[in-house]
């Protein structure tokens, strides 16, 4: 059976790969190595804090069921067809970085703590889900202040494959808290609806 790794570099000061370059690595490598465009009900969750590169096998098998290693688990529908990739940690170190200036798109964004809303008015230049990452976190952070631990970005449910897309304003609307151990928050560009964001504190 074929590996396939996939090659991250740290953004910003982190020593983990952000869930952000997951999600994009992932959605264009479908997109260049198997020709799958316009997918759909994609659904990513994170098992794990990862400081390594990725690796999967092929077949995607829409039957597989997650191993004890998996870190990430990616899910998707191309013409009807279900596919599910699970993704394992391999011992290839990150020794890379990149720049990311997450207040570009906090610095642009209108928080509404009673409604538990936030509204990004101006372009950042990042991707669709690191504006709605931040956003999220943004408000998270926000709306209960007075937590010390961390937010992290677990899980991704979504219809939305673009990178990037042309949209007056996006907005991100904390739904519910199951007790700080997992929230669930909705997206919107424009008045369209287009998944929900799920975050952990750890």
């Amino acid at each position: 059976m074929r590996e396939h790794i996939l090659n991250f570099c740290f953004k910003g000061d982190r020593d983990y790969v952000h869930g952000t370059d997951i999600y994009n690595t992932i959605n264009k490598f479908i997109k260049e190595k198997f020709g799958l465009f316009g997918i759909s009900k994609i659904d990513m969750s994170i098992h794990k804090i990862i400081k390594n590169n990725l690796i999967f096998k092929t077949p995607m098998n829409k039957d597989v069921e997650r191993e004890e290693n998996t870190a990430v688990v990616f899910s998707f529908v191309h013409d009807s067809d279900k596919y599910k990739i699970l993704l394992s940690e391999n011992n290839q170190k990150i020794d890379c970085r990149y720049q990311y200036l997450e207040e570009n798109i906090i610095n642009n964004c209108e928080i509404d703590n009673s409604n538990k809303k936030i509204a990004l008015v101006e372009k950042s230049g990042y991707s669709n889900i690191e504006n709605y990452v931040a956003m999220n976190k943004a408000l998270l952070n926000s709306i209960y202040h007075d937590v010390k631990c961390k937010w992290f970005f677990t899980r991704l449910q979504t219809d939305l494959s673009e990178e990037t897309s042309i949209y007056r304003s996006l907005t991100v609307e904390v739904k519910h808290n199951f007790n700080f151990k997992l929230t669930k928050s909705l997206m919107k560009m424009d008045d369209r609806e287009i998944g929900y964001l799920y975050f952990s504190l750890i």
